[in-house]
C-alpha cells in the first residue's frame, strides 16, 4: 500500500460522512503527508488503517487528527480557561467590593440616625403569608419590628418585587430591610448579609457569601452546617427561645463589627 493508497481507502472508509467534511478530512491528511514526508508505513504507525482513522472521525474523536488541528484544540482550550480565570478574578473584586467597602453606618446601632433620617425613603408592604428573600449579589441590613409589614430601603429605587417561587428578591442592591415578627427564609448568593438582633425563626441558607450577625445583648440556639466556609465561635443557648439555623457553603460567618 502507498500513500495513494491509504488515501483512496480512507476516503472509501469515509462514505458514511457528509461529502463536504469528507474532503476536508482528505485534504487535512494529504496536508500531512506532504509536510512531513510521510510514507505509507508512517501513516500506518500513526493513524492506524485507513478504516481505524475513518472510524475515530466519523465518531468525532480527534485524538489522532492531524498536529496542526490538535494544537489548534488545546489553544480553544486555553482560551476558554482564561476567559474563565478571568470571569473568576472578576466576580471574586465584586465580591471583595461589597464585603470590605465601608458600611454606611454602625448597622448594629438600632437607633442609628440614618434609619430614621426624613431623607430616606422606605417601600412597605404587608405580609400575610410565610415570608421568603432572595439576596443575589446584593448587600442585605435585615432589622425586626413589630407591625406586620416588610420596610426596605435600598440605594437603587426599586419596588418589592417577587421571584417565580414566591420570595422577595433583592438583587445588585444595597438594602435596609425591616421584617415582621414571623419567622423568615432568607436565601442567599454571592451576597452580604447582616441581621441586627434577630427577633424570630431565621432559616439562612448562603452559597459563597458572608453573614455578620449584631446579638445586640440577644442569646440564641444556633443550628449551623456550613462546609467549605470560615465560621466565628456562635455560643448556642440551648434555653434561649429562637433557633437561627444556618446552611452555609464557601462563605463567611461571623459577627458584626463596625
Amino acid at each position: 500500500m502507498n500513500n495513494q493508497d491509504y488515501l483512496n481507502a480512507l476516503k472509501k472508509a469515509l462514505a458514511g460522512m457528509d461529502r463536504t467534511a469528507r474532503a476536508e478530512v482528505l485534504r487535512e491528511i494529504d496536508s500531512h503527508i506532504s509536510e512531513s514526508g510521510a510514507d505509507s508505513a508512517t501513516l500506518l504507525a500513526r493513524f492506524g488503517t485507513p478504516e481505524t482513522l475513518a472510524q475515530q472521525y466519523l465518531e468525532g474523536e480527534t485524538l489522532r487528527t492531524p498536529i496542526t488541528k490538535t494544537v489548534g484544540g488545546i489553544g480553544k482550550k486555553i482560551l476558554m480557561l482564561v476567559g474563565g480565570a478571568v470571569l473568576l478574578l472578576v466576580l471574586l473584586i465584586v465580591l471583595l467590593v461589597y464585603w470590605f467597602s465601608p458600611d454606611d453606618f454602625n448597622y448594629a446601632d438600632e437607633r442609628a440616625s440614618e434609619l430614621i433620617s426624613p431623607q430616606r425613603s422606605w417601600l412597605e408592604v404587608p405580609v400575610t403569608g410565610p415570608l421568603a428573600l432572595s439576596i443575589d449579589q446584593a448587600r442585605a441590613v435585615f432589622y425586626w419590628h413589630d407591625a406586620p409589614t416588610m420596610r426596605w430601603s435600598c440605594k437603587a429605587t426599586v419596588s418589592p418585587t417577587t421571584d417565580e417561587e414566591g420570595r422577595y428578591a433583592l438583587r445588585h442592591n444595597s438594602c435596609l430591610v425591616y421584617l415582621p415578627p414571623q419567622p423568615v427564609t432568607l436565601l442567599g448568593q454571592q451576597a452580604d448579609i447582616v441581621m441586627v438582633k434577630p427577633e424570630t425563626e431565621v432559616a439562612l441558607k448562603l452559597h459563597q457569601g458572608q453573614l455578620r450577625l449584631a446579638e445586640n445583648g440577644m442569646s440564641y440556639r444556633y443550628n449551623i452546617n456550613a462546609p467549605r466556609s470560615k465560621v466565628a465561635d456562635f455560643k448556642t443557648d440551648t434555653a434561649a427561645a429562637l433557633t437561627i439555623s444556618i446552611e452555609a457553603t464557601e462563605s463567611d460567618l461571623g459577627f458584626y463589627a463596625h
